[in-house]
């Protein structure tokens, strides 16, 4: 897992050609016109989710992993806490599914808060919890989420 600035993305260009095209266009687009939706920049090697919504409490969040892709989260708007484990720590709370490309787990693992102009890269054995309120206070994030095919 990698968290920093949107402003440090250079320092992460030798992840991957793929890595360094998806943290370029989280640096140099302006999301703030764009509706949520998904959208393509590779067919599905990789493409973008944006996102709308209000946080929740801890106790209505998940952990989940995915195979077949590698996340970045981007908070364009707003600010939530997401939870952090290695997939190896929790238990498979249901199994694997093909389409959805996630694997979804119970345990527990670490808590860190992401703001807005910060980024976050989980690879497959990072599980995470996304979109969990901040301090009991729910509040509207907008993030983006780039999908890698691995």
């Amino acid at each position: 897992m990698v968290i920093d600035s949107i402003q440090n993305v250079f320092r992460y260009y030798g992840m991957g050609d793929t890595i360094k095209l998806a943290l370029e266009l989280l640096s140099e687009t302006d999301f703030s016109k764009l509706q949520p939706g998904k959208y393509e920049v590779d067919g599905s090697n990789l493409y973008y989710m944006v996102q709308n919504y209000k946080t929740r409490n801890i106790d209505e969040c998940i952990w989940e992993a995915h195979k077949k892709y590698i996340d970045i989260q981007y908070i364009v708007d707003g600010q939530e806490n997401i939870g952090y484990s290695n997939i190896n720590q929790l238990a498979v709370k249901k199994q694997y599914d093909e389409i959805s490309d996630a694997v979804l787990l119970e345990g527990s693992g670490s808590i860190f808060t992401i703001n807005s102009g910060f980024f976050v890269i989980f690879n497959p054995e990072d599980a995470h919890m996304p979109c969990i309120s901040s301090n009991n206070n729910l509040s509207n994030v907008k993030k983006i989420v780039v999908k890698i095919k691995i």
